[in-house]
């Protein structure tokens, strides 16, 4: 009986890994594919919210670029309903972010419409 209640333990505490809330994976410094963006990815109030840096050579110039409201959806497994305003537009676009893997993410700025939206690649710099 002793056994068979352990067992029943084990297997209860292994599942809730797997239910675990994994958004916190986006958490920290990713750099976009073509290299002309690095950005900083933290939580904040239960939120997602990223600073954008340009990338001028070796000089980082902080920009006032910004994504925030990013809500990490369990279900599908991305960062959603964020906002997203880069220096040459005047207004914001809803954002996503999804991650391929570990280290590779893909942001997703668009208008209403994810089909025509604009997408960049994105890596994750390592410490």
């Amino acid at each position: 009986m002793k056994k068979l209640i352990i067992v029943i333990v084990f297997l209860l505490t292994t599942l809730k890994g797997f239910t675990q809330n994994n958004g916190d994976d986006l958490i920290g410094y990713w750099q976009t594919v073509d290299q002309k963006f690095l950005i900083k990815v933290f939580r904040e109030n239960n939120k997602y919210v990223a600073t954008i840096y340009s990338v001028d050579g070796k000089i980082l110039e902080k920009q006032k670029n910004n994504i925030w409201d990013l809500k990490f959806n369990t279900d599908k497994k991305v960062w959603d309903n964020g906002k997203l305003q880069l220096p040459d537009m005047n207004h914001s676009v809803d954002c996503e972010i999804k991650m391929k893997s570990k280290d590779e993410a893909i942001i997703l700025g668009y208008h209403g419409i994810k089909l025509l939206g604009k997408e960049r690649k994105m890596k994750r710099l390592k410490n």
